[in-house]
């Protein structure tokens, strides 16, 4: 009865509902298992495509990567892009360095020892340790064993594992020189100029 009375239009304004995606965090793996569908694994109600990085197949180093994706709906009037990102762990590989057993005599150099590589993956070889593993033997004090024994050994992907070996020390072969003695005369001793084998091992001869 008071009041004369203006109306004035408004807007409602209906903006795209946000997309919603789900991503289990996902389990470590170990270095040289590639990207694949277990780690890559973001789901939403809402048909469209999942934009992954890093992408799939790619082989990450060990240590802690973060995973993202973007979300591209196939209705982008309805819906708007959603982001969402994960954290996945790369354990290192367990790689198993061996010293094969050698053999030798006693006075010899020792052989050049064998390293024996169980694990590396991608290819890879002993080019990729950042500290190379070393060997190292006793001093050889006669015949016998002695413990071929690994140090070192690190790399950035790999967790190793050294195993020693064993360097069998044989008595060394004793060499006996004996040159042909020159004929005698029927009633000449035999001495020195006959029992005259050598060798460069201290010694006594028994003829």
């Amino acid at each position: 009865a008071n009041y004369e009375i203006t109306y004035f239009d408004g807007t409602l304004t209906v903006e795209q509902e946000a997309a919603a995606v789900v991503w289990k965090q996902p389990d470590p793996i170990t270095y040289g298992t590639l990207l694949g569908q277990d780690q890559l694994n973001t789901t939403s109600e809402i048909d469209g495509v999942f934009v992954y990085s890093p992408t799939g197949g790619e082989l990450l180093p060990a240590g802690k990567h973060p995973l993202k994706v973007t979300f591209v709906p196939d209705d982008l009037e309805q819906y708007d892009t959603a982001k969402a990102e994960a954290e996945l762990t790369v354990n290192k590989a367990p790689l198993t360095v061996t010293a094969v057993d050698a053999s030798r005599a006693y006075g010899e150099a020792n052989p050049e020892f064998e390293l024996v590589y169980d694990g590396f993956v991608n290819d890879e070889d002993a080019s990729v340790l950042t500290t190379p593993v070393s060997v190292f033997i006793p001093p050889v004090i006669g015949p016998g064993t002695y413990p071929i024994i690994l140090s070192g050994g690190e790399a950035a992907n790999y967790e190793i594992t050294l195993v020693n070996g064993t360097l069998s020390v044989e008595k060394k072969e004793t060499v006996v020189t004996w040159a042909t003695p020159d004929p005698i005369t029927y009633g000449t001793p035999i001495g020195p100029k006959q029992l005259n084998a050598k060798t460069d091992v201290e010694g006594f001869f028994v003829y």
